[in-house]
């Protein structure tokens, strides 16, 4: 079955959205405090799980856990991945939550 145009908006609505968020956490991710850093990286663990986040854009967040881990700048860190991408291979892109954040394949359409 073809998704409607209400369901083509929906999501559109919805990875709004998720770049919305995303971008709020970056920037705490790279702000020099690190209370605000933590929740930002932290946020980012978060969005990086849902079914919404794209290739180029995990890769985005591999940038910036770098950059911030001090990786770049030629530091020893304990890993060469983010976050997200180790949680993500514990759980993978599974159901989050009541947020619409779910993998295509769990996806299922709710009636009235």
């Amino acid at each position: 079955m073809e998704p409607g145009p209400s369901r083509t908006k929906g999501q559109k609505s919805r990875r709004a959205e998720w770049w919305r968020r995303t971008q709020w956490a970056l920037d705490r991710a790279l702000d020099p405090e690190e209370g605000t850093k933590a929740l930002g990286l932290a946020t980012l663990e978060v969005l990086a799980r849902s079914g919404l986040a794209r290739t180029e854009e995990l890769e985005l967040f591999d940038i910036a856990w770098k950059s911030v881990s001090g990786e770049e700048n030629g530091e020893d860190t304990e890993t060469d991945t983010g976050p997200w991408e180790e949680a993500a291979g514990v759980d993978g892109r599974a159901i989050l939550g009541e947020n619409e954040t779910k993998d295509e394949e769990n996806a299922e359409e709710v009636g009235p």
